[in-house]
């Protein structure tokens, strides 16, 4: 072991790091050879399969799992919701370092050499660290390409393109494959050109409601069933609305996310769906009337092997007839 203090932020942070953790020389460098993949704008070398890994939240944590890894996987953060119950086991053994996003030190105390995250947001010096600062210290990262996505892509198919590369990082390139074809079938049996309109309301926070809006899957998620987003017009993936102009959009169905396991207050499908039948804004909504709600697990909702789930409840609620 060697002890390296390194500056994080403002303040120097004291630290005990495995050799792997120091930054490679440039006889490491030119032994792992020339092979690298282009992530989010870094290049990331596939010469060495990951033996230590990391991931920021539950999306990567459950894709990793999809993708053989379990067994390197040395802690983990950000747990939106319950994992499927054929990982639970699995996710039990592993550290949890943070209910939220793991701190540098946090990941810096299970000495990891590859991190996986679903937004570049988690690299920043006041959460987990900058991509630069763990690459100047011999350590790996991975942001989904949902979050740097090419013009005219969906997430399905950067979702697609997380995999690929991924298995080639990892050596899961079989595993990988699965994935990817399984996201494609299913990808293609929503084609269901339903025609019909979708609010999504992934929470209520501080009495407001918060929407899924053009940048994320769930715009995707209508796309590909021929649906439409009543709040495309809104950039984010996640935005504050209030419940009149919630009421104003007037769609046909109220797709609602159910996050209970996080066990926070307006978390579970029902609290949200009492709420809209509550409020003096929306409870006149035709949706609300005639109980067009579409639960889906929130968790899939983020981009990742889950959002498979809400895909294939979508497609089949929104094609059933009046």
């Amino acid at each position: 072991m060697k002890n390296k203090t390194l500056r994080i932020g403002a303040g120097i942070v004291g630290v005990t790091l495995a050799a792997g953790l120091v930054a490679c020389s440039e006889e490491d460098t030119a032994a792992q050879g020339g092979r690298t993949i282009d992530n989010c704008g870094m290049e990331i070398s596939i010469e060495e399969k990951p033996e230590r890994i990391v991931t920021l939240r539950q999306a990567t944590t459950e894709n990793l799992f999809e993708l053989g890894q379990k067994d390197k996987m040395v802690g983990t953060s950000s747990l939106r919701d319950k994992v499927q119950p054929k990982w639970q086991e699995a996710y039990d053994n592993i550290p949890v370092l943070n209910k939220t996003v793991a701190t540098a030190e946090q990941v810096l105390d299970v000495d990891p050499d590859f991190i996986v995250a679903t937004q570049r947001g988690s690299f920043v010096e006041s959460l987990t660290g900058t991509r630069e600062f763990w690459a100047d210290n011999g350590v790996r990262t991975f942001v989904s390409n949902t979050d740097c996505p090419a013009d005219g892509t969906t997430g399905f198919e950067n979702l697609q393109k997380d995999y690929e590369q991924l298995g080639q990082i990892l050596g899961a390139e079989d595993e990988a494959k699965k994935l990817i074809d399984r996201t494609q079938e299913a990808v293609d049996k929503a084609d269901v050109n339903s025609g019909k309109s979708l609010a999504f309301l992934f929470n209520i926070n501080d009495a407001a409601p918060w929407v899924d809006g053009r940048y994320g899957i769930s715009n995707d998620i209508a796309k590909l069933t021929g649906s439409t987003n009543v709040f495309e017009d809104l950039k984010e993936a996640r935005n504050e609305v209030s419940w009149e102009a919630f009421a104003e959009k007037d769609p046909d169905y109220i797709v609602v996310a159910d996050i209970s396991g996080r066990g926070l207050p307006m978390d579970t499908a029902q609290e949200k769906i009492d709420e809209l039948k509550r409020e003096p804004a929306t409870k006149n909504m035709k949706a609300v009337r005639e109980n067009k709600f579409i639960v889906v697990p929130g968790v899939g909702l983020d981009p990742s092997v889950r959002s498979l789930e809400p895909l294939e409840i979508i497609a089949k609620e929104v094609s059933k007839d009046d």
